[in-house]
């Protein structure tokens, strides 16, 4: 497995008592990369498809590849000067080709409009130069209290 950052990347951490952290998301479909020095209201976030993302015909599992998807897109949002936790209001995600395992992932994500506490962002993934997934969605920033 493939743990280490690649080079311009840094793992994703959340602190103790934040609700990724407590709730064990990043274990599960981590660990995840994101590139460093990107202008707000993008991201690049990778990971490597491990075994652990194996589907039924030896792929990563399209259930992993749409949470990966909603994190990258996410992730764009928090750039775009809106930080805090967002939550989905909604997501589509094409399914463009099989995403081979053994292959870093790399998710692409930019800010398409953001007004008041909803953001709406669009990008995709690829597996080398193989576009995999197309993901839209739009997202609300939310206070925890």
């Amino acid at each position: 497995m493939k743990d280490e950052a690649p080079e311009g990347y840094e793992l994703i951490r959340r602190e103790p008592g934040e609700f990724a952290e407590a709730t064990g998301w990043f274990t599960l479909v981590g660990p995840l990369y994101r590139k460093t020095g990107l202008p707000a209201g993008q991201s690049a976030i990778r990971f490597f498809a491990g075994p652990k993302f194996r589907n039924a015909v030896d792929q990563a599992h399209g259930g992993m590849l749409a949470a990966f998807m909603d994190t990258v897109l996410v992730h764009a949002a928090r750039g775009e000067g809106v930080p805090g936790t967002f939550v989905t209001l909604s997501m589509t995600v094409n399914y463009l080709s099989g995403a081979p395992l053994g292959e870093w992932i790399e998710g692409e994500g930019k800010v398409l409009r953001a007004g008041g506490q909803v953001v709406f962002a669009e990008g995709h993934a690829r597996a080398g130069d193989k576009l995999i997934v197309h993901a839209s969605g739009s997202f609300r920033k939310i206070t925890r209290g």
